[in-house]
């Protein structure tokens, strides 16, 4: 499991790569956790360099949404990869989280695929702006 700081346009972003599961989750955690009490508006977690994620991390994903929710602030998911995407489609949790394609693409103005797609990018750019 890697992670790497970056920021740009004054919007610090964590690209996650490797797999997230028990072995590390506890550290993921400890370092999520920080960085929502930290965050102002919005925590964006570039998730495209992940090839696998257990339940143990997308409870703290869920955590994570919920106390930046209660701060008034956002998680944002990018890039997330076919397969963890079709975990968060069957779990039903597309819904409770703000996704974007790709760092590129998160602030232009696009055709996503879908109505649901197009909310969740443009919320995104809202809270981003």
């Amino acid at each position: 499991m890697e992670i790497t700081r970056t920021v740009t346009e004054g919007h610090e972003t964590f690209r996650l790569e490797g797999e997230l599961d028990l072995n590390n989750a506890m550290d993921v955690k400890m370092l999520l956790d920080d960085e929502v009490k930290k965050a102002s508006k919005s925590l964006i977690l570039d998730m495209g360099g992940l090839t696998y994620v257990d339940s143990t991390w997308i409870g703290i994903l869920i955590n994570a949404m919920k106390t930046l929710k209660a701060l008034n602030g956002t998680l944002v998911l990018l890039s997330l990869p076919p397969s963890i995407l079709a975990i968060f489609s069957k779990t039903n949790l597309l819904k409770f989280f703000v996704l974007a394609p790709d760092p590129p693409g998160l602030l232009k103005s696009h055709a996503p695929a879908s109505a649901d797609r197009k909310r969740n990018v443009l919320t995104c750019a809202k809270f981003l702006l």
